[in-house]
């Protein structure tokens, strides 16, 4: 809580004389500070503290903020990203263990005028390394991989409230191509998602055929977005109903399309929509993938009959057909 403190206290010295923080925007503003480190330390993650300098790591083109009296040379310029730091700790850290998950929430400085001081970014930072799964008696080791930081990514925001959370595949010099993605809240974009190049991994001492996964997050753009507050919901007497739906769609169709129109077919029923295989092969047109999906349904006041199972599976093959041109596997 005190690291939550600190950074409101700064927050309140930067806001307040600009005159338009009250009371409500304070109070709502350090709850968000205070949810950021608790819910990722929940999810099993190890906290890193790195200085806010560079580590020659940035392409020279880029705009940097030079430090005007550095402790060291090396450290004249300041970090416009975290991932640099996220990237040599996690190479570190695999010297001596198979998994790594850590995150650091810190600023990164950029430039605003020749005379200006930077703009100072709070800025959250993960990175996972080596295996995602350890090898067991009956299942091989898996190695960590987009889906894996993805869903961590999910989970976080989804404890801090965040509202309308969506990937839209990018392009990024530091990230594999074809596994990296934008996170968008609420339409606007808030950060970074992907696996690490193999060649950038490789630079920065991870083993040679390690893979790793890293994420950044705009913090202050993220609270901007507005975060709901915490809800609690009854749990339902009545048993909820499983159905899985294969979709088939074209090979350039986004999975997170199909769970739109899936949301917007189930409607308030929905409990959950999980993705659960994907199928490439020959009982499907060439250039489409068949998209197979968990999904839940449940009413709080009464058990689901066959009928109205069928009218919403009805309502959902209507929306796959309207906004991503999707069928149903027979």
């Amino acid at each position: 809580d005190g690291a939550a403190i600190a950074k409101f206290l700064h927050w309140i010295d930067e806001e307040a004389p600009k005159g338009d923080v009250d009371e409500l925007k304070a109070s709502d503003h350090l709850e968000a500070l205070r949810r950021q480190n608790a819910e990722l330390r929940d999810l099993s993650f190890d906290n890193e503290l790195t200085p806010p300098h560079t580590f020659g790591a940035y392409q020279p083109e880029l705009p940097l903020v030079e430090a005007v009296n550095p402790l060291r040379s090396e450290w004249q310029l300041m970090r416009p990203t975290l991932l640099a730091a996220t990237l040599r700790t996690l190479a570190e850290n695999r010297k001596f263990t198979p998994s790594v998950g850590i995150f650091e929430t810190a600023r990164v400085y950029l430039p605003r005028g020749l005379d200006d001081l930077p703009e100072e970014r709070a800025t959250l930072a993960i990175g996972l390394a080596g295996a995602s799964q350890r090898e067991g008696l009956y299942s091989p080791a898996r190695p960590v991989d987009f889906f894996d930081v993805k869903g961590i990514v999910e989970a976080y925001l989804q404890r801090v409230g965040a509202l309308e959370i969506d990937f839209q595949p990018v392009q990024h010099a530091s990230l594999h191509p074809g596994r990296a993605a934008a996170l968008r809240v609420r339409g606007k974009q808030v950060g970074l998602v992907g696996e690490v190049n193999p060649v950038v991994a490789e630079r920065f001492g991870l083993p040679g055929g390690d893979r790793a996964a890293v994420a950044e997050i705009d913090l202050v753009a993220l609270i901007d977005t507005g975060l709901a507050p915490v809800e609690f919901h009854p749990v339902s007497r009545f048993m909820p109903v499983e159905q899985d739906y294969a979709v088939v769609v074209a090979e350039d169709t986004p999975a997170s399309e199909v769970v739109k129109a899936i949301e917007a077919g189930a409607g308030a029923l929905l409990v959950g929509v999980r993705l659960f295989d994907i199928y490439r092969g020959p009982a499907i047109p060439e250039g489409s993938k068949s998209l197979a999906f968990r999904v839940t349904l449940e009413a709080p006041d009464r058990q689901l009959e066959e009928r109205e199972v069928e009218r919403v599976r009805g309502r959902i093959e209507a929306q796959l057909k309207r906004r991503v041109k999707g069928a149903l596997r027979a």
